[in-house]
Protein backbone atom coordinates (compact mmCIF):
# COMPACT_ATOMS: atom_id res chain seq x y z
CA UNK A 1 0.00 0.00 0.00
CA UNK A 2 1.33 3.10 -1.17
CA UNK A 3 1.33 6.29 1.23
CA UNK A 4 -0.57 8.49 -2.40
CA UNK A 5 -3.11 5.46 -2.16
CA UNK A 6 -3.59 6.32 1.39
CA UNK A 7 -3.45 10.30 1.00
CA UNK A 8 -6.24 9.97 -1.79
CA UNK A 9 -8.69 7.23 0.39
CA UNK A 10 -8.35 9.96 3.24
CA UNK A 11 -9.77 12.82 0.90
CA UNK A 12 -12.10 10.60 -0.91
CA UNK A 13 -13.29 9.73 2.91
CA UNK A 14 -13.56 12.47 4.05
CA UNK A 15 -15.06 14.95 0.80
CA UNK A 16 -17.55 12.03 0.40
CA UNK A 17 -18.44 11.42 4.42
CA UNK A 18 -19.02 15.49 4.56
CA UNK A 19 -21.63 15.57 1.66
CA UNK A 20 -23.90 12.78 3.19
CA UNK A 21 -27.08 14.83 3.64
CA UNK A 22 -28.21 15.30 7.06
CA UNK A 23 -31.29 12.74 6.13
CA UNK A 24 -28.73 9.96 5.51
CA UNK A 25 -26.43 10.37 7.93
CA UNK A 26 -28.30 8.19 10.57
CA UNK A 27 -28.02 4.90 8.42
CA UNK A 28 -24.38 5.98 7.16
CA UNK A 29 -23.01 5.57 9.71
CA UNK A 30 -24.23 2.66 10.97
CA UNK A 31 -23.12 1.17 7.76
CA UNK A 32 -19.59 3.01 8.15
CA UNK A 33 -19.44 1.98 11.63
CA UNK A 34 -20.21 -1.42 11.03
CA UNK A 35 -18.22 -2.39 7.70
CA UNK A 36 -14.56 -2.81 9.56
CA UNK A 37 -15.79 -5.57 12.00
CA UNK A 38 -18.07 -7.34 9.17
CA UNK A 39 -14.91 -7.33 6.76
CA UNK A 40 -12.82 -8.78 10.14
CA UNK A 41 -15.57 -11.40 10.94
CA UNK A 42 -17.58 -11.97 7.77
CA UNK A 43 -14.92 -11.46 5.08
CA UNK A 44 -15.02 -9.60 1.99
CA UNK A 45 -18.12 -10.66 0.20
CA UNK A 46 -20.41 -11.37 2.76
CA UNK A 47 -19.24 -8.11 4.14
CA UNK A 48 -20.28 -6.16 1.09
CA UNK A 49 -23.01 -8.52 0.56
CA UNK A 50 -24.82 -6.82 3.42
CA UNK A 51 -24.48 -3.40 1.41
CA UNK A 52 -25.77 -4.96 -1.64
CA UNK A 53 -28.86 -2.95 -3.20
CA UNK A 54 -31.92 -4.47 -3.24
CA UNK A 55 -32.73 -5.97 -6.95
CA UNK A 56 -35.60 -3.37 -7.24
CA UNK A 57 -33.57 -0.50 -6.21
CA UNK A 58 -32.83 2.42 -9.03
CA UNK A 59 -29.33 3.01 -7.28
CA UNK A 60 -27.00 1.62 -4.72
CA UNK A 61 -26.95 2.45 -0.85
CA UNK A 62 -24.77 5.58 -0.69
CA UNK A 63 -21.98 3.84 0.93
CA UNK A 64 -21.59 1.17 -1.68
CA UNK A 65 -21.31 4.21 -4.12
CA UNK A 66 -18.35 5.48 -2.00
CA UNK A 67 -16.20 2.71 -1.43
CA UNK A 68 -16.69 2.33 -5.48
CA UNK A 69 -15.40 5.09 -6.03
CA UNK A 70 -12.11 4.15 -4.35
CA UNK A 71 -11.89 1.69 -7.25
CA UNK A 72 -10.54 -1.32 -4.66
CA UNK A 73 -7.85 -3.65 -6.78
CA UNK A 74 -10.09 -6.34 -8.35
CA UNK A 75 -13.47 -4.84 -7.26
CA UNK A 76 -13.67 -2.01 -10.08
CA UNK A 77 -16.14 0.81 -9.78
CA UNK A 78 -19.67 0.14 -10.71
CA UNK A 79 -20.73 0.16 -7.02
CA UNK A 80 -24.28 -2.11 -8.26
CA UNK A 81 -21.55 -4.55 -9.05
CA UNK A 82 -19.40 -4.57 -6.42
CA UNK A 83 -20.49 -7.46 -3.96
CA UNK A 84 -20.79 -9.66 -7.27
CA UNK A 85 -17.03 -8.95 -7.55
CA UNK A 86 -16.14 -9.47 -4.83
CA UNK A 87 -17.59 -12.78 -4.46
CA UNK A 88 -16.37 -13.42 -8.33
CA UNK A 89 -12.61 -13.35 -7.22
CA UNK A 90 -11.14 -16.56 -8.21
CA UNK A 91 -7.74 -16.82 -6.36
CA UNK A 92 -6.90 -16.31 -3.30
CA UNK A 93 -4.46 -13.30 -3.73
CA UNK A 94 -6.76 -11.24 -5.17
CA UNK A 95 -9.37 -12.08 -2.63
CA UNK A 96 -6.72 -11.27 0.49
CA UNK A 97 -5.93 -7.74 -1.37
CA UNK A 98 -8.83 -7.05 -1.92
CA UNK A 99 -10.32 -7.07 1.35
CA UNK A 100 -6.81 -5.92 3.12
CA UNK A 101 -7.56 -2.65 0.88
CA UNK A 102 -10.84 -2.25 1.79
CA UNK A 103 -10.14 -2.62 5.46
CA UNK A 104 -7.74 0.40 4.95
CA UNK A 105 -10.67 2.26 3.04
CA UNK A 106 -13.07 1.59 5.62
CA UNK A 107 -10.95 2.88 8.95
CA UNK A 108 -10.91 6.35 6.66
CA UNK A 109 -14.42 6.06 6.07
CA UNK A 110 -14.87 5.29 10.30
CA UNK A 111 -12.58 8.31 10.99
CA UNK A 112 -14.39 11.04 8.77
CA UNK A 113 -17.53 9.98 9.85
CA UNK A 114 -16.40 10.28 13.70
CA UNK A 115 -14.70 13.77 12.98
CA UNK A 116 -17.95 15.17 10.73
CA UNK A 117 -20.97 13.68 12.28
CA UNK A 118 -22.28 14.78 15.43
CA UNK A 119 -24.18 13.34 17.67
CA UNK A 120 -27.68 14.34 16.18
CA UNK A 121 -26.26 12.94 13.14
CA UNK A 122 -25.52 9.64 14.24
CA UNK A 123 -28.47 9.13 16.93
CA UNK A 124 -31.27 6.77 16.25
Amino acid sequence: MSILRDQEWACLAYTKVAAVEPDQRADYHIAVQDLGTNLRRMGLATALSRLEPRPNADKPPLLLTHLAEANIVGLGTDAKQLPARARELDDLASYMLATRELLRLATWFKRAAQAIFTDDDHAS
